[in-house]
């Protein structure tokens, strides 16, 4: 589910670039009012959906309406079998754990990263590339956010079989490597040659894919798995509350920042992600992905005890770990 709420966000984000290129044309306050009115319009079909939304199964079952999270199981088609799968796992994971600001990190180290600043101003972060003309740099931002549906839709696949702390690490070294060139590149005034000006543009996009197939939605999904029932609430809340923060401050400052200095916004999020990796190697383990463990532990069940584990693809150490 954190995959699909990341390829939303990515289609809006694509969506505004080409929405706000053909009203550019526009004369009239047409060319601002109407990308408001498209936003008012999707804000409102959400608004009249959200009451046939179902209530969390889970919710339910945390506040005793066990017989209303049943029937919320059948209305999401969820089998009774992984019904029950979920909820044991659920319950397995009910302990406390300060989960609550490690999300609240982890969506900070994802947003300080840079790509709401790469993201919204790409049509000046191009112009500033180098890449002449106005309608280029609108042309050359929608293509980032099509690179970004299209990396986000591929690793929907692979996801489950990455592991986590690889991909925060390798991903955050490859979106570091990419900030912290292109800020030499501006400080050496390498920017001013043809081939300084192609280098940053292409880095740009590397940075994008980088991030769209690790952090982008790794972040997420570490987020959720390492909430307990009891906690989740509040520290889904607080983490997203902790996401607009950053990304307020990097949408307010960013262009700021660049009207002073050319490198400066490249290396300050460079560091960022250097930081950010290395917290990453430090803070999380390595298990294998879900799929990974459920056949394992399957095959050790099947040799210790002649019968397959039934806890979901946890074998009790991953359960003594959870708990610690």
């Amino acid at each position: 589910m954190g995959s699909v709420l990341q390829l939303f966000i990515t289609v809006g984000i694509a969506s505004g670039y080409f929405v706000c290129y053909g009203t550019s044309r526009f004369v009239s306050s047409l060319s601002w009012r109407f990308p408001a009115g498209m936003q008012a319009v999707v804000a409102c079909i959400l608004a009249v959906g959200t009451p046939f939304l179902p209530h969390s199964p889970r919710w339910l079952r945390h506040v005793g309406r066990a017989a209303e999270a049943d029937a919320s199981w059948v209305k999401l088609g969820v089998s009774t079998a992984d019904a029950e799968k979920t909820e044991e796992n659920a319950e397995r994971q009910n302990v406390p754990r300060e989960s609550v600001w490690k999300e609240a990190r982890q969506m900070w180290n994802k947003k300080a990263t840079g790509i709401d600043g790469v993201l919204y101003y790409a049509p000046l972060l191009f112009t500033q590339a180098g890449l002449p003309g106005q309608q280029a740099s609108f042309i050359a931002s929608g293509v980032t956010g099509l690179v970004n549906i299209a990396c986000t839709i591929a690793v929907q696949f692979f996801a489950d079989t990455w592991s986590r702390r690889t991909s925060m690490i390798s991903g955050g070294s490859i979106i570091a490597a990419c900030m912290l060139i292109i800020g030499t590149l501006y400080a050496t005034s390498a920017s001013d040659t043809a081939a300084g000006r192609w280098a940053i543009i292409v880095l740009i996009y590397i940075f994008v894919v980088a991030f769209s197939c690790t952090w982008a939605i790794v972040v997420r999904i570490i987020a959720s798995e390492i909430q307990p029932t009891r906690t989740r609430a509040a520290a889904t809340s607080f983490g997203q509350c902790m996401n607009w923060v950053i990304n307020w401050i990097v949408a307010f400052t960013t262009p700021l920042f660049l009207a002073h200095s050319s490198s400066g916004p490249y290396f300050t999020f460079g560091a960022c992600n250097a930081r950010s990796s290395r917290l990453s190697s430090a803070s999380l383990s390595s298990p294998k992905p879900a799929v990974h463990r459920s056949k394992r532990s399957t095959k050790l069940s099947k040799s210790v005890l002649g019968k397959p584990h039934l806890s979901s693809g946890y074998t009790r150490e991953d359960t003594a770990r959870r708990n610690a």
